[in-house]
């Protein structure tokens, strides 16, 4: 569908032109800008057949309909659109299957695509446990606070595969500004590869690193120059783990207490 072209990074991305994005915009009402529909159209049409594509978070059906034509012109890899949890929590009074229909009648109009989308997943952390299949493209569609987004981003980083794309909607919203922040910064494990609107595409660090640690634990990598404190990490980590077992323990007590047990 257009020329190849490859990006600082060195990887190749495939790269259609305006006049054919506009071609394909005619038969979809779509409330993103021809940028966008073109950077979610080029990081699913490079997609592995061996890996798939996860879209979190529900929204309008928009995005999705982009995912699914790269995805179906490219490696027909599987696309997932997983409801997020927060969704879940909003909607825990209104049917499911009228959820899923309201949104999949947003893909009617692109006949097979329909079929090339898979809705059956909730964001939850049994869904993230249970995971088994590589992530070549995470989308995180939502609209959130920071603490959230580092829930989600942090759940399913695990399945990535080692060249993954994660595109981050509403990139200049705080919670998702923060999370770009983190995973591009000497912390994280990412680097930038392409903006379009409210769109932001990032990609796993294909660098191995050689850490050259100091006395204070912070380590400057020999090859990519990219600083981190490993004790500032460590505290992180028991910090969070103590956060997750509180939870734990306040989610049990709240069962409890729903059984009337003292």
């Amino acid at each position: 569908m257009g020329e190849k072209s490859y990006n600082d990074a060195g990887g190749e991305t495939l790269d259609i032109k305006i006049a054919q994005a506009g071609k394909i915009k005619n038969d979809v009402e779509s409330e993103l800008s021809v940028g966008e529909e073109e950077l979610l159209y080029n990081a699913s049409r490079s997609v592995p057949d061996t890996e798939v594509i996860v879209e979190i978070g529900r929204g309008n059906g928009i995005s999705t309909r982009w995912l699914a034509k790269g995805s179906s012109d490219g490696n027909m890899s599987k696309l997932y659109n997983i409801i997020s949890r927060l969704e879940a929590k909003e909607s825990i009074d209104t049917d499911e299957n009228e959820i899923n229909g309201e949104f999949k009648n947003n893909l009617e109009n692109e006949g097979s695509l329909n079929d090339w989308v898979d809705f059956s997943y909730t964001d939850s952390e049994e869904t993230v446990k249970r995971w088994k299949e590589k992530i070549g493209l995470l989308c995180i569609n939502v609209l959130c606070d920071y603490e959230d987004m580092k829930e989600i981003f942090g759940s399913w980083k695990r399945h990535l595969s080692s060249k993954a794309g994660v595109i981050i909607f509403n990139c200049d919203s705080p919670g998702s500004g923060q999370i770009i922040k983190d995973q591009l910064g000497n912390m994280g494990d990412f680097v930038f590869e392409k903006r379009a609107g409210s769109l932001i595409l990032i990609r796993s660090d294909k660098c191995i690193h050689y850490w050259m640690l100091d006395s204070s634990d912070v380590g400057i990598c020999r090859y990519c120059n990219r600083v981190r404190n490993f004790r500032k990490m460590r505290r992180e980590s028991t910090a969070a783990e103590a956060r997750k077992r509180r939870k734990s323990t306040k989610k049990d007590g709240d069962l409890l207490k729903l059984k009337g047990v003292k």
